[in-house]
């Protein structure tokens, strides 16, 4: 669409129109997509505007609409942002337990173990505080006592992305000696980023269907994987914990 268009003033009084749509793209009826929960999703598109009556090239806009196909309502809506620049920081600065500051906490540590008193039963309440406060923070709570608190941070480009888990643990330090923490692997199919949790400096390793190494991580220490220069096709993901535990999971890249 353009921002303001001038020159189709017609005898009504009105001497400017503003967000005059030009083209929708493909068509009118939109693109189908199929999202996952917390997962990034690029769509790229083009548009012949050959013949269309623009008045200014440079005052041309995007306007993006997530619509619920069968009944029409729309969930969300954006305008582009010509050459923008967004930061990359995807780290929490502070992990809030009820009101308070989680005890060790270092923004580049993403997995916490917290011992509760035996008959806990509610969960406490996590609060995940941005870095960069343009940041999106999203937690998804623990169901129960023991469980996980997960804490999503996307960095106002909404591309890179971090993952901090909280475990729950009944019982004091002395009682849960050296509790294993829980290695999550997600979502499975894949379009290519994969989320490994509880894995912090592990061996990552990919293998084809054929047994061929891919791709290896000596010390992984992030929360994502990126597999989307990967074919689609069925791999193996083997990943060597540093208490000597070994997982093999078969991952499916769309």
């Amino acid at each position: 669409m353009e921002r303001i268009t001038t020159g189709n003033v017609g005898t009504n009084g009105e001497t400017e129109f503003h967000h005059v749509m030009m083209k929708m793209i493909p068509d009118a009826y939109g693109t189908t997509v199929n999202f996952t929960d917390r997962q990034t999703y690029t769509i790229d598109q083009s548009v012949d505007l050959t013949g269309t009556h623009v008045e200014e090239w440079d005052d041309l806009i995007v306007a993006v609409l997530v619509q619920d196909y069968a009944s029409k309502e729309i969930y969300q809506s954006a305008y582009s942002i010509e050459d923008g620049i967004f930061n990359t920081e995807a780290r929490l600065t502070d992990i809030l337990m009820d009101g308070s500051s989680l005890s060790g906490f270092d923004p580049d540590v993403f997995y916490y173990e917290v011992h509760l008193p035996n008959g806990t039963t509610i969960v406490p309440v996590i609060e995940g505080i941005p870095i960069d406060p343009a940041a999106t923070v999203i937690v998804v709570p623990a169901q129960a006592v023991p469980g996980s608190t997960m804490i999503d941070v996307f960095a106002e480009d909404l591309t890179a992305h971090n993952v901090y888990e909280v475990e729950f643990f009944e019982g004091g330090v002395g009682i849960i000696e050296n509790p294993v923490p829980v290695t999550s692997v997600y979502p499975n199919p894949s379009r290519g980023m994969i989320m490994i949790l509880g894995a912090y400096h592990s061996r990552i390793s990919v293998f084809a269907a054929t047994g061929t190494l891919l791709t290896s991580i000596k010390d992984f220490t992030g929360t994502s994987l990126d597999l989307s220069g990967l074919p689609r096709g069925v791999y193996t993901l083997k990943i060597e914990r540093s208490d000597g535990r070994v997982l093999q999971k078969k991952i499916v890249i769309l």
